[in-house]
Protein backbone atom coordinates (compact mmCIF):
# COMPACT_ATOMS: atom_id res chain seq x y z
CA UNK A 1 0.00 0.00 0.00
CA UNK A 2 1.62 3.25 -1.17
CA UNK A 3 1.70 6.69 1.42
CA UNK A 4 -0.76 8.10 0.07
CA UNK A 5 -3.10 5.52 0.30
CA UNK A 6 -2.19 4.95 3.62
CA UNK A 7 -2.93 8.38 4.49
CA UNK A 8 -6.52 7.60 2.79
CA UNK A 9 -7.12 4.81 5.23
CA UNK A 10 -5.72 6.72 7.87
CA UNK A 11 -8.05 9.77 7.48
CA UNK A 12 -11.13 7.41 6.63
CA UNK A 13 -10.35 5.52 9.72
CA UNK A 14 -10.34 8.77 11.84
CA UNK A 15 -13.68 10.15 10.38
CA UNK A 16 -15.21 6.69 10.79
CA UNK A 17 -13.61 6.58 14.16
CA UNK A 18 -15.27 10.54 15.09
CA UNK A 19 -18.91 9.48 13.42
CA UNK A 20 -18.91 6.22 15.22
CA UNK A 21 -17.85 7.27 19.03
CA UNK A 22 -19.05 10.56 19.04
CA UNK A 23 -22.80 9.45 19.25
CA UNK A 24 -21.57 6.48 21.91
CA UNK A 25 -20.31 9.92 24.01
CA UNK A 26 -23.81 11.75 23.55
CA UNK A 27 -25.85 8.74 24.21
CA UNK A 28 -26.87 9.89 28.09
CA UNK A 29 -28.52 12.94 26.47
CA UNK A 30 -30.04 10.92 23.47
CA UNK A 31 -30.81 7.33 22.20
CA UNK A 32 -27.55 5.82 20.17
CA UNK A 33 -28.41 4.87 16.39
CA UNK A 34 -26.47 1.72 15.53
CA UNK A 35 -24.50 0.47 13.17
CA UNK A 36 -25.13 -1.80 10.25
CA UNK A 37 -21.11 -2.43 8.78
CA UNK A 38 -21.83 -3.61 5.11
CA UNK A 39 -18.75 -5.46 3.60
CA UNK A 40 -18.62 -5.44 -0.02
CA UNK A 41 -15.10 -5.91 -1.11
CA UNK A 42 -12.69 -3.54 -2.96
CA UNK A 43 -12.48 -2.00 -6.05
CA UNK A 44 -10.81 -4.68 -9.07
CA UNK A 45 -9.67 -2.90 -12.34
CA UNK A 46 -13.11 -1.21 -13.57
CA UNK A 47 -14.90 -3.56 -11.35
CA UNK A 48 -16.72 -1.45 -8.39
CA UNK A 49 -17.71 -3.81 -6.00
CA UNK A 50 -19.15 -0.67 -4.23
CA UNK A 51 -22.70 -1.17 -6.23
CA UNK A 52 -23.07 -4.49 -5.04
CA UNK A 53 -23.01 -2.81 -1.45
CA UNK A 54 -25.62 -0.32 -2.64
CA UNK A 55 -27.53 -2.64 -3.85
CA UNK A 56 -27.78 -5.03 -0.27
CA UNK A 57 -28.19 -1.85 1.45
CA UNK A 58 -31.12 -0.59 -0.44
CA UNK A 59 -32.76 -4.05 0.05
CA UNK A 60 -32.32 -4.28 3.55
CA UNK A 61 -33.48 -0.35 4.43
CA UNK A 62 -36.75 -0.99 2.25
CA UNK A 63 -37.75 -3.70 5.38
CA UNK A 64 -40.36 -1.78 7.63
CA UNK A 65 -38.45 -3.09 10.52
CA UNK A 66 -35.48 -1.82 9.96
CA UNK A 67 -35.81 1.60 7.96
CA UNK A 68 -34.23 4.40 10.23
CA UNK A 69 -33.63 1.84 12.93
CA UNK A 70 -29.78 1.87 11.60
CA UNK A 71 -27.10 3.06 10.19
CA UNK A 72 -25.69 1.46 7.17
CA UNK A 73 -21.84 1.82 6.33
CA UNK A 74 -20.54 0.51 3.34
CA UNK A 75 -17.06 -1.03 3.79
CA UNK A 76 -14.94 -1.90 0.60
CA UNK A 77 -11.33 -1.81 2.25
CA UNK A 78 -10.29 -5.00 4.75
CA UNK A 79 -8.26 -2.59 6.93
CA UNK A 80 -10.86 -0.51 7.62
CA UNK A 81 -13.52 -3.19 8.25
CA UNK A 82 -10.86 -5.08 10.12
CA UNK A 83 -10.65 -1.48 12.74
CA UNK A 84 -14.48 -0.58 12.55
CA UNK A 85 -15.61 -3.98 13.95
CA UNK A 86 -14.16 -3.12 17.29
CA UNK A 87 -16.39 -0.18 17.70
CA UNK A 88 -19.26 -0.72 20.20
CA UNK A 89 -21.42 0.75 18.31
CA UNK A 90 -21.42 -1.75 15.75
CA UNK A 91 -25.22 -4.05 15.93
CA UNK A 92 -24.75 -6.34 12.68
CA UNK A 93 -22.06 -7.57 10.17
CA UNK A 94 -23.15 -8.24 6.16
CA UNK A 95 -20.60 -9.59 4.60
CA UNK A 96 -20.87 -10.54 0.69
CA UNK A 97 -17.75 -11.82 -0.44
CA UNK A 98 -17.57 -11.82 -4.49
CA UNK A 99 -15.42 -14.26 -6.64
CA UNK A 100 -13.55 -10.87 -7.27
CA UNK A 101 -11.67 -11.59 -3.94
CA UNK A 102 -9.99 -14.58 -3.10
CA UNK A 103 -8.63 -14.05 0.05
CA UNK A 104 -10.57 -12.67 3.75
CA UNK A 105 -7.30 -12.98 5.86
CA UNK A 106 -7.23 -9.36 7.34
CA UNK A 107 -10.79 -9.53 8.91
CA UNK A 108 -10.74 -12.64 9.98
CA UNK A 109 -9.16 -12.28 13.64
CA UNK A 110 -11.81 -9.41 14.49
CA UNK A 111 -14.94 -10.82 12.37
CA UNK A 112 -14.54 -14.19 14.72
CA UNK A 113 -13.66 -11.84 17.89
CA UNK A 114 -16.87 -9.71 17.38
CA UNK A 115 -18.94 -12.84 16.68
CA UNK A 116 -17.18 -14.30 19.94
CA UNK A 117 -18.60 -11.32 21.56
CA UNK A 118 -22.18 -11.73 20.87
CA UNK A 119 -22.05 -10.70 17.76
CA UNK A 120 -24.42 -10.49 14.61
CA UNK A 121 -23.09 -11.57 11.19
CA UNK A 122 -24.72 -12.03 7.72
CA UNK A 123 -22.71 -13.74 5.17
CA UNK A 124 -23.46 -14.46 1.30
CA UNK A 125 -21.24 -16.29 -1.40
CA UNK A 126 -17.40 -16.54 -0.31
CA UNK A 127 -18.21 -16.31 3.07
CA UNK A 128 -18.90 -20.10 3.09
CA UNK A 129 -15.74 -21.09 1.71
CA UNK A 130 -12.71 -22.36 3.68
CA UNK A 131 -10.58 -21.45 1.16
CA UNK A 132 -11.83 -17.33 1.55
CA UNK A 133 -12.80 -17.15 5.13
CA UNK A 134 -10.65 -19.94 6.57
CA UNK A 135 -11.12 -20.60 10.51
CA UNK A 136 -14.60 -18.42 9.93
CA UNK A 137 -15.50 -21.33 7.62
CA UNK A 138 -17.20 -24.10 10.25
CA UNK A 139 -17.70 -21.56 13.30
CA UNK A 140 -19.28 -18.01 12.20
CA UNK A 141 -20.20 -19.29 8.88
CA UNK A 142 -20.88 -23.16 8.89
CA UNK A 143 -20.54 -24.49 5.60
CA UNK A 144 -17.60 -26.24 5.81
CA UNK A 145 -17.26 -25.06 1.79
CA UNK A 146 -14.59 -26.14 -0.45
CA UNK A 147 -16.07 -26.19 -4.02
CA UNK A 148 -18.66 -24.68 -6.09
CA UNK A 149 -21.49 -26.21 -7.20
CA UNK A 150 -23.75 -25.47 -10.40
CA UNK A 151 -27.04 -26.40 -10.41
CA UNK A 152 -27.81 -28.84 -13.36
CA UNK A 153 -29.17 -27.01 -16.86
CA UNK A 154 -33.28 -26.72 -16.24
CA UNK A 155 -35.51 -26.04 -18.90
CA UNK A 156 -37.86 -23.56 -19.40
CA UNK A 157 -40.53 -21.88 -21.40
CA UNK A 158 -40.24 -18.10 -22.01
CA UNK A 159 -42.74 -15.71 -22.73
CA UNK A 160 -41.94 -14.00 -26.07
CA UNK A 161 -44.34 -10.80 -24.42
CA UNK A 162 -43.50 -10.76 -21.03
CA UNK A 163 -39.76 -12.58 -20.80
CA UNK A 164 -41.44 -14.46 -17.74
CA UNK A 165 -39.80 -17.37 -17.41
CA UNK A 166 -41.85 -21.13 -16.67
CA UNK A 167 -40.09 -24.08 -15.39
CA UNK A 168 -41.09 -27.25 -17.08
CA UNK A 169 -39.48 -30.70 -16.85
CA UNK A 170 -39.67 -31.27 -20.85
CA UNK A 171 -38.52 -29.11 -23.33
CA UNK A 172 -42.31 -28.19 -24.27
CA UNK A 173 -43.60 -25.04 -24.33
CA UNK A 174 -47.14 -23.28 -25.28
CA UNK A 175 -47.70 -20.90 -28.16
CA UNK A 176 -46.21 -17.23 -27.67
CA UNK A 177 -43.14 -19.09 -25.54
CA UNK A 178 -39.45 -20.04 -26.86
CA UNK A 179 -37.41 -22.94 -25.07
CA UNK A 180 -34.97 -21.93 -23.24
CA UNK A 181 -32.24 -24.06 -20.76
CA UNK A 182 -30.45 -22.12 -18.11
CA UNK A 183 -28.67 -22.69 -14.39
CA UNK A 184 -30.64 -21.60 -11.63
CA UNK A 185 -30.89 -22.49 -8.21
CA UNK A 186 -33.49 -23.96 -6.87
CA UNK A 187 -34.46 -23.41 -2.99
CA UNK A 188 -36.64 -25.89 -1.48
CA UNK A 189 -37.41 -25.31 2.55
CA UNK A 190 -36.22 -27.89 4.97
CA UNK A 191 -37.07 -25.99 8.43
CA UNK A 192 -39.58 -23.39 9.19
CA UNK A 193 -37.78 -20.95 11.17
CA UNK A 194 -38.31 -16.87 11.83
CA UNK A 195 -36.28 -16.48 8.72
CA UNK A 196 -38.76 -18.34 6.57
CA UNK A 197 -41.93 -16.38 7.20
CA UNK A 198 -43.41 -14.79 4.23
CA UNK A 199 -41.15 -16.89 1.96
CA UNK A 200 -42.26 -19.17 -0.31
CA UNK A 201 -41.65 -22.93 0.40
CA UNK A 202 -39.95 -23.57 -3.14
CA UNK A 203 -38.31 -20.58 -5.26
CA UNK A 204 -35.81 -20.11 -7.83
CA UNK A 205 -33.37 -17.83 -7.59
CA UNK A 206 -31.03 -16.24 -11.42
CA UNK A 207 -27.77 -17.48 -9.32
CA UNK A 208 -25.56 -20.16 -11.00
CA UNK A 209 -23.29 -21.91 -8.21
CA UNK A 210 -23.01 -21.68 -4.92
CA UNK A 211 -20.46 -23.11 -2.09
CA UNK A 212 -20.95 -26.98 -0.90
CA UNK A 213 -18.95 -29.27 1.03
CA UNK A 214 -17.81 -32.48 -1.16
CA UNK A 215 -16.00 -35.68 -0.01
CA UNK A 216 -13.19 -35.48 -2.68
CA UNK A 217 -11.99 -38.55 -1.89
CA UNK A 218 -15.40 -40.72 -3.05
CA UNK A 219 -15.28 -41.57 -6.85
CA UNK A 220 -16.87 -39.19 -8.25
CA UNK A 221 -16.99 -36.61 -5.38
CA UNK A 222 -20.14 -36.21 -3.31
CA UNK A 223 -21.78 -34.06 -1.17
CA UNK A 224 -21.11 -34.32 2.60
CA UNK A 225 -23.16 -32.88 5.54
CA UNK A 226 -20.69 -31.42 7.88
CA UNK A 227 -21.97 -29.28 11.15
CA UNK A 228 -20.16 -27.51 13.90
CA UNK A 229 -19.63 -29.52 16.75
CA UNK A 230 -20.80 -27.02 19.14
CA UNK A 231 -23.56 -24.43 19.36
CA UNK A 232 -27.12 -24.65 17.13
CA UNK A 233 -26.98 -25.70 13.50
CA UNK A 234 -30.43 -24.99 11.72
CA UNK A 235 -30.82 -25.75 7.77
CA UNK A 236 -33.84 -23.84 6.72
CA UNK A 237 -32.98 -24.21 2.96
CA UNK A 238 -31.58 -26.35 0.93
CA UNK A 239 -30.36 -26.98 -3.12
CA UNK A 240 -33.27 -28.94 -5.37
CA UNK A 241 -31.18 -31.28 -6.94
CA UNK A 242 -28.37 -32.70 -4.19
CA UNK A 243 -30.46 -31.42 -0.59
CA UNK A 244 -26.95 -29.37 0.17
CA UNK A 245 -27.71 -26.38 2.63
CA UNK A 246 -28.06 -22.90 0.66
CA UNK A 247 -29.21 -20.81 4.01
CA UNK A 248 -28.37 -22.26 7.71
CA UNK A 249 -28.49 -20.40 11.00
CA UNK A 250 -26.17 -20.60 13.30
CA UNK A 251 -25.84 -19.52 17.37
CA UNK A 252 -23.15 -20.14 19.53
CA UNK A 253 -21.45 -17.40 21.28
CA UNK A 254 -22.79 -15.13 18.73
CA UNK A 255 -25.50 -15.23 16.05
CA UNK A 256 -25.24 -16.00 12.19
CA UNK A 257 -27.04 -16.11 9.19
CA UNK A 258 -25.16 -17.80 5.99
CA UNK A 259 -26.05 -18.22 2.39
CA UNK A 260 -23.96 -20.82 0.20
CA UNK A 261 -24.73 -18.51 -3.13
CA UNK A 262 -24.89 -14.81 -4.75
CA UNK A 263 -20.85 -14.37 -4.73
CA UNK A 264 -21.85 -12.11 -8.24
CA UNK A 265 -19.83 -14.16 -10.92
CA UNK A 266 -22.66 -14.88 -13.77
CA UNK A 267 -22.43 -11.18 -15.09
CA UNK A 268 -19.89 -8.94 -14.31
CA UNK A 269 -22.42 -5.74 -13.26
CA UNK A 270 -21.73 -2.63 -14.35
CA UNK A 271 -24.67 -0.78 -12.44
CA UNK A 272 -27.35 -1.79 -9.85
CA UNK A 273 -30.08 -2.64 -11.87
CA UNK A 274 -28.06 -6.05 -12.64
CA UNK A 275 -28.79 -6.78 -8.94
CA UNK A 276 -32.56 -5.84 -9.98
CA UNK A 277 -32.53 -8.16 -12.69
CA UNK A 278 -30.43 -11.34 -10.65
CA UNK A 279 -31.28 -12.45 -7.38
CA UNK A 280 -31.98 -9.19 -5.61
CA UNK A 281 -34.97 -8.74 -8.04
CA UNK A 282 -36.45 -12.07 -6.91
CA UNK A 283 -39.11 -10.98 -4.32
CA UNK A 284 -38.97 -14.42 -2.08
CA UNK A 285 -34.77 -14.15 -2.13
CA UNK A 286 -35.01 -10.10 -1.29
CA UNK A 287 -37.52 -11.53 1.58
CA UNK A 288 -35.45 -13.86 3.06
CA UNK A 289 -32.03 -11.41 3.17
CA UNK A 290 -34.15 -8.99 4.76
CA UNK A 291 -35.46 -11.75 7.34
CA UNK A 292 -31.91 -13.05 8.02
CA UNK A 293 -30.52 -9.52 8.42
CA UNK A 294 -33.30 -8.65 11.24
CA UNK A 295 -33.47 -11.93 12.68
CA UNK A 296 -29.77 -11.46 13.25
CA UNK A 297 -29.60 -7.89 14.31
CA UNK A 298 -32.68 -9.00 17.03
CA UNK A 299 -30.38 -12.05 18.59
CA UNK A 300 -27.09 -9.95 18.72
CA UNK A 301 -25.99 -9.62 22.60
CA UNK A 302 -22.71 -7.52 22.24
CA UNK A 303 -24.11 -4.11 21.07
CA UNK A 304 -26.58 -4.47 23.79
CA UNK A 305 -23.76 -5.40 26.30
CA UNK A 306 -21.95 -2.51 25.38
CA UNK A 307 -24.45 0.41 25.40
CA UNK A 308 -25.95 -1.29 28.78
CA UNK A 309 -22.35 -0.95 30.33
CA UNK A 310 -22.23 2.43 28.71
CA UNK A 311 -25.40 3.29 29.86
CA UNK A 312 -24.44 1.92 33.61
CA UNK A 313 -20.91 4.33 33.19
CA UNK A 314 -22.97 7.08 32.32
CA UNK A 315 -25.17 6.82 35.27
CA UNK A 316 -22.46 6.45 37.72
CA UNK A 317 -21.05 9.73 35.96
CA UNK A 318 -24.57 11.56 36.64
CA UNK A 319 -24.65 10.64 40.12
CA UNK A 320 -21.05 11.42 40.83
CA UNK A 321 -22.15 15.00 38.94
CA UNK A 322 -24.69 15.12 41.29
CA UNK A 323 -22.74 14.46 44.55
CA UNK A 324 -20.28 17.04 43.40
CA UNK A 325 -22.78 19.54 42.85
CA UNK A 326 -23.98 18.45 46.41
CA UNK A 327 -20.55 18.76 47.89
CA UNK A 328 -20.22 22.33 46.49
CA UNK A 329 -23.48 23.48 47.66
CA UNK A 330 -22.73 22.72 51.04
CA UNK A 331 -19.44 24.42 50.74
CA UNK A 332 -21.23 27.86 49.75
CA UNK A 333 -23.14 27.13 52.76
CA UNK A 334 -20.41 26.57 54.87
CA UNK A 335 -18.82 29.39 53.18
CA UNK A 336 -21.47 31.69 53.50
CA UNK A 337 -21.78 30.89 56.88
CA UNK A 338 -18.29 31.74 57.80
CA UNK A 339 -18.08 34.91 56.03
CA UNK A 340 -21.49 35.84 58.63
CA UNK A 341 -19.66 34.82 61.50
CA UNK A 342 -16.63 36.69 60.63
CA UNK A 343 -19.31 39.99 60.03
CA UNK A 344 -20.60 39.14 63.28
CA UNK A 345 -17.12 39.23 65.04
CA UNK A 346 -15.91 42.19 63.04
CA UNK A 347 -18.98 43.98 64.15
CA UNK A 348 -18.63 42.68 67.65
CA UNK A 349 -14.75 43.61 67.58
CA UNK A 350 -15.90 47.12 66.32
CA UNK A 351 -18.14 47.82 68.96
CA UNK A 352 -15.97 47.22 71.93
CA UNK A 353 -13.50 49.34 70.10
CA UNK A 354 -15.73 51.98 69.92
CA UNK A 355 -16.46 51.77 73.79
CA UNK A 356 -13.12 51.55 74.65
CA UNK A 357 -12.37 54.44 72.62
CA UNK A 358 -15.26 56.52 73.70
CA UNK A 359 -14.58 55.73 77.42
CA UNK A 360 -10.96 57.17 77.00
CA UNK A 361 -11.91 60.02 74.44
CA UNK A 362 -15.37 61.01 76.29
CA UNK A 363 -16.00 59.17 80.03
CA UNK A 364 -12.62 59.55 81.46
CA UNK A 365 -12.00 63.41 80.93
CA UNK A 366 -16.11 63.81 81.72
CA UNK A 367 -15.25 62.74 85.13
CA UNK A 368 -12.36 64.57 85.48
CA UNK A 369 -14.02 68.01 84.40
CA UNK A 370 -16.30 67.24 87.38
CA UNK A 371 -13.97 66.09 89.78
CA UNK A 372 -12.18 69.60 89.24
CA UNK A 373 -15.21 71.95 88.88
CA UNK A 374 -16.14 71.82 93.26
CA UNK A 375 -12.65 72.80 94.27
CA UNK A 376 -11.12 76.36 94.80
CA UNK A 377 -8.62 77.83 92.43
CA UNK A 378 -5.04 77.27 94.27
CA UNK A 379 -3.48 80.79 94.96
CA UNK A 380 -0.82 82.20 93.29
CA UNK A 381 2.83 82.91 94.39
CA UNK A 382 2.29 86.90 94.82
CA UNK A 383 -1.29 86.20 96.66
CA UNK A 384 0.65 85.08 99.26
CA UNK A 385 3.50 87.72 99.74
CA UNK A 386 0.39 90.33 99.77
Amino acid sequence: MGDSMRKTAAVTIGIMAALMVCPVLLSAQEEVKPVILLYHGPKVGDQDLRIYGEALAKAINEDSRMKDKAEIVLVGDQDLMNTLLYFPQVKCVVVALTTWELVANRIVPSLRWYFNQGGAVVGLGNAGSGAVTKILNGSVFPLFGNQYRMPDPSWFCKNTTTGELRPVPTPACKAGETRTSLRRTVYVKTTSHEITEGVADQFMVNDSRFIIHMNTTASPPTFLQLQPKKGTFTEVYSDSQLGAPLVVVYEENGTSVTFAGTDQISVKPTDETYFLKSFLGDPNFKKLLQNAVYFAWSKEKKYTAAMGRAQEEFAEMKQEEEDLKAKVKESQKSEKSSKLMRSVLLIAVGVVLIVIISYFCFVIPARQRKATAGQAPAETPTQKQA
